[in-house]
């Protein structure tokens, strides 16, 4: 059996002429604490470690800047579920490599209206534009938000092939230029979507035609004829 430990007590910090009164002493001399048991301490120390672990988890997912799901989450990850053209699986990493002048895509369903779909992209060669894709029927019709490069961001529509410019390529500070890594986002309910940058509020789009897919997308960013690549991870879909 365990001995009971001693109560452990707290003298008021005096200075000669009485005790002093702060705020967790005040109106006392002596108090005593109820008394804590091996065990509890055993407990406690056992705890420690899990602690810090779920700490550092919280730390690295916002220092990467990686919004947590805001509902039920939907999927996650790269797999049979994904169609993929001009593109390849690494492990947890897609890789989209089209010729120069074509675009590589990469879809699948989803099952909702009202959604949250984000991924983590980064464009490995210059004159490449990257992006999410909402509301897709099939390759040649589908909504785009994308980012450049060099720090441009730009709204688009394909719709039989042909693209339709909703908000032309502007820059947007929060975008993270070269080949260092951006997570965008996409916040939709029916045909409203709002888009995000590295957690900033970017670009609207209202009444967008309805499809129930969503992907990745990578395509020249201007007329130069260099082959456009990015990888994306950590893509996720969550229900709103």
């Amino acid at each position: 059996f365990e001995q009971p430990a001693e109560p452990m007590r707290v003298r008021a910090i005096t200075d000669g002429h009485g005790p002093q009164h702060t705020p967790a002493l005040a109106g006392c001399q002596d108090m005593y604490l109820p008394p804590v048991s091996n065990r509890t301490w055993q407990l406690a120390v056992a705890a420690l470690p899990i602690t810090l672990s779920l700490s550092l988890l919280i730390a690295l997912i916002i220092a990467s800047g990686i919004a947590l799901p805001a509902g039920p989450r939907l999927w996650s990850g790269f797999d049979d579920h994904w169609s993929i053209e001009s593109g390849v699986l690494d492990a947890d990493q897609l890789i989209l490599r089209p010729g120069p002048g074509s675009i590589g895509l990469a879809w699948r369903s989803i099952d909702s209206a009202a959604f949250t779909f984000q991924v983590r992209t980064t464009i490995q060669a210059a004159s490449t534009a990257a992006g999410l894709i909402v509301h897709a029927a099939d390759a040649d019709d589908f909504s785009a938000f994308l980012i450049s490069s060099d720090g441009y961001v730009s709204l688009v529509e394909r719709r039989n092939g042909a693209w339709i410019d909703l908000e032309p390529w502007r820059t947007w500070p929060h975008v993270r230029r070269g080949t260092v890594s951006n997570v965008l986002r996409a916040e939709c309910d029916g045909t409203s979507c709002v888009f995000y940058v590295n957690d900033e509020r970017t670009a609207q789009a209202t009444n967008l035609p309805i499809g129930n897919k969503v992907g990745v997308i990578v395509r020249q960013s201007d007329q130069t004829y260099r082959a456009p690549t990015a990888t994306f991870d950590q893509v996720s879909a969550a229900r709103r």
